[in-house]
């Protein structure tokens, strides 16, 4: 299991992340929210108040599954805040 990896270098939990966005749940999960949304935006220049709250509800989508992973594999996220740090800086 990958709990016990939590206290080592968080470099896994970037790189493993990274798998996690190119699979085909993370892609299903999005894409769907894309398809269910993309009617509502055109090729005006105005941002509506709809943009926003889609953004947001967007949001929570990505978030609520970044938060399912790290949450399985027993890691906070302050950890994977770090483990991007560490890997924009290398």
């Amino acid at each position: 299991r990958l709990e016990h990896r939590q206290e080592e270098t968080p470099e896994w939990v970037f790189e493993y992340l990274l798998s996690v966005l190119q699979s085909p749940t993370w892609e299903a999960e999005v894409m769907g929210f894309i398809d269910e949304h993309c009617m509502v935006f055109d090729n005006d220049d105005e941002n509506k108040f709809i943009y926003t709250d889609i953004h947001n509800q967007f949001r929570e989508v990505v978030e609520g599954l970044l938060m399912n992973y790290l949450e399985q594999l027993g890691v906070t996220a302050d950890t994977f805040v770090m483990a991007c740090e560490r890997a924009r800086n290398l």
